[in-house]
C-alpha cells in the first residue's frame, strides 16, 4: 500500500511518544533561539540555528544512547538512536529553512525573525496535534492542560522576543 493510500492516523503512528516529545522539545528550544537572536542578517540566523539544531540532535541522541546502555550497542546502536531521535532535528530544520529563505530573498533580519518565530509556534501546535491524533483518545482535561501550557510557553517565547526587540 502506498504512503498516500494509508489512512492519516496510520501515517501519524510512525512517531512514538519519545519522538514526539523530542520534536516538541526541539521546536521550543529553536523558538527560544529565534526569539533571543539579535543578529543583523538572516544568514546569521541560519548559521546559528543550523549549528544549534544539529548539536542538539547529536547531544540528545548521544544522551539516549548512553542511557540505553543495555539496549543496542556499538555503532549500530548509535546509528539506530540517531535515526530514532531525528524528530529533534527535524523540528528545528523547518525554521532553519524559513531563515534560509529569508536570506536567499534578501529579507530584512527583523522580518525573517518574525516569520521564523511564527513558524516555530505553528510547529509547536502541529506537534501537539500529531501527539493527540497518533495516540489513544485524549481526555478533555488533557486538552485543557495542553492549551494552558502551550499558551504559557508561547507567551514566554513572545515575551523574550519582545524584550530583545
Amino acid at each position: 500500500m502506498s504512503e498516500e493510500a494509508r489512512p492519516r492516523a496510520a501515517r501519524l503512528q510512525k512517531w512514538d511518544t519519545a519522538q514526539i516529545a523530542g520534536a516538541v522539545y526541539g521546536t521550543i528550544s529553536a523558538a527560544v533561539i529565534v526569539a533571543g537572536w539579535k543578529g543583523t542578517t538572516p544568514s546569521d540566523l541560519v548559521y546559528l540555528l543550523l549549528g544549534y539544531v544539529l548539536t542538539l540532535w547529536l547531544a540528545h541522541s548521544y544522551a539516549n544512547f548512553v542511557a540505553l546502555g543495555g539496549g543496542r550497542t556499538g555503532w549500530d546502536g548509535l546509528r539506530h538512536t540517531l535515526v530514532h531521535e531525528w524528530p529533534v532535528a527535524q523540528s528545528g530544520l523547518t525554521v532553519t529553512a524559513v531563515a534560509a529563505g529569508g536570506a536567499l530573498l534578501g529579507a530584512d533580519a527583523a522580518d525573517t525573525q518574525d516569520v521564523a518565530l511564527i513558524v516555530c509556534l505553528v510547529n509547536l501546535v502541529t506537534w501537539q496535534l500529531i501527539a493527540y491524533r497518533s495516540g489513544p483518545p485524549v481526555q478533555p482535561s488533557t486538552l485543557r492542560v495542553g492549551l494552558v501550557v502551550n499558551t504559557i510557553i508561547i507567551l514566554a517565547i513572545v515575551g523574550l522576543w519582545a524584550l530583545v526587540k
